[in-house]
C-alpha cells in the first residue's frame, strides 16, 4: 500500500476505531452485569435466569433487520444516538429495579437498545472506505473486540 492509502490516514478512522472499541466493552459490560446481578443479587432461578437470557436475545432476532432498515433511512449518527441514549436509559433502569420482574423487563430493553449500534456503525465504515478496505477493516475490528473481551476478563475476574 502507498502512504496515501493506509488505514489509518483515511478520515474519521481512529474516532470509528474508538466508537467499536466502546460499543465492544460497553456490550460486554451490560451482559456481565447482568447476569452477575440476576444471579447473585436477585439469586434468581434458574427459569429466570433463562428468561433473562431469552428476552436480551430475543430482540436481535425479531427487530434486527428493521434496525437495520432503519439505520439505513435514518442515518447512522441518529441510529447511534438513539442506541448509546437507550442503553444509557435502560442501565439506570436495571440499577434502580426494585423488583426481578422490573430487572427483566430493562433487559428485554437492554436488548432493543443494543440492535442499533451494529449496523449504524457498518453504514459508517461503508461510507468511509472504499471497497479494497473493508476486508482489512473487518479483520481489525474482530481482532480489537477479542482483545477487549480478553484483556476485560481479566478485572473481571480479579473483581469477583
Amino acid at each position: 500500500m502507498k502512504r496515501s492509502e493506509r488505514l489509518v490516514d483515511v478520515n474519521g478512522y481512529y474516532l470509528l476505531l474508538l466508537l467499536r472499541l466502546v460499543s465492544a466493552v460497553v456490550l460486554w459490560l451490560d451482559f456481565t452485569s447482568i447476569f452477575s446481578n440476576i444471579t447473585f443479587y436477585w439469586h434468581s432461578s434458574p427459569f429466570q435466569i433463562g428468561i433473562a437470557s431469552t428476552v436480551y436475545g430475543l430482540p436481535g432476532l425479531v427487530l434486527g433487520p428493521a434496525i437495520g432498515r432503519l439505520a439505513d433511512r435514518w442515518g447512522p449518527y441518529r441510529i447511534l444516538t438513539l442506541s448509546y441514549g437507550l442503553r444509557g436509559l435502560t442501565s439506570a433502569l436495571l440499577f434502580a429495579a426494585p423488583s426481578i420482574e422490573l430487572f427483566i423487563i430493562g433487559v428485554f430493553l437492554k436488548g432493543i437498545g443494543n440492535l442499533g449500534a451494529m449496523p449504524a456503525e457498518q453504514l459508517l465504515i461503508k461510507g468511509m472506505l472504499r471497497a479494497c478496505y473493508a476486508l482489512v477493516i473487518s479483520f481489525s475490528a474482530c481482532r480489537s473486540m477479542r482483545q477487549t473481551k480478553a484483556t476485560m476478563c481479566r478485572p473481571a475476574n480479579v473483581l469477583a
